[in-house]
């Protein structure tokens, strides 16, 4: 299989029908690979938005690997539980990383972003986001705020209440 295929399928976890991770507890941790061996850490997770869905899959991870960042695709993750990513196979293509038509990068493009609550019309800003594995699937379901506040001529973020809405509810504020 080529190794920088765009698969939105992840192997399925074992355990309970449903697994919800935070992107925050992910990013800088272990990749590990099946031998148990650390092969890289954690810089962002790839998801693809223009798909159609409500949802957009998690296509992948980049990995820091000796400076470099890497492609890992789902197909090669076996379970991101625990805080940390498990690998089916034992290495990882040194290929650098590109983004493509259609994918976002979750750190880099959501996190610290603001986006507009389609119900609300409150400006949030996204402060983390969860991935929801529902069968064999890992989706990008919800990003977590914090409302931002005008205080005098600048804008302040407060951490106080926080709250966690459906993907579908935010759009990108112009």
């Amino acid at each position: 299989m080529n190794a920088h295929r765009r698969s939105s399928s992840a192997a399925p976890t074992t355990g309970s029908a449903r697994t919800v991770v935070t992107v925050a507890r992910l990013l800088g941790k272990s990749i590990i690979a099946r031998t148990g061996r650390s092969v890289g850490r954690v810089d962002d997770i790839v998801v693809r938005v223009d798909g159609g869905t409500e949802s957009p899959p998690v296509t992948g991870i980049v990995a820091a690997v000796g400076g470099r960042r890497v492609y890992v695709p789902t197909w090669r993750i076996r379970s991101l539980e625990g805080g940390r990513v498990s690998l089916s196979t034992n290495a990882i293509s040194s290929r650098g990383f590109a983004l493509r038509s259609g994918e976002i990068l979750v750190r880099a493009g959501i996190l610290g972003h603001r986006f507009v609550d389609r119900c609300t019309a409150e400006l949030v800003l996204a402060v983390d986001a969860e991935l929801d594995n529902t069968g064999g699937e890992w989706m990008l379901s919800r990003v977590v705020t914090c409302p931002r506040r005008r205080i005098g001529t600048h804008w302040r973020v407060h951490d106080r209440g926080r709250i966690t809405r459906d993907w579908t509810r935010v759009e990108p504020s112009a």
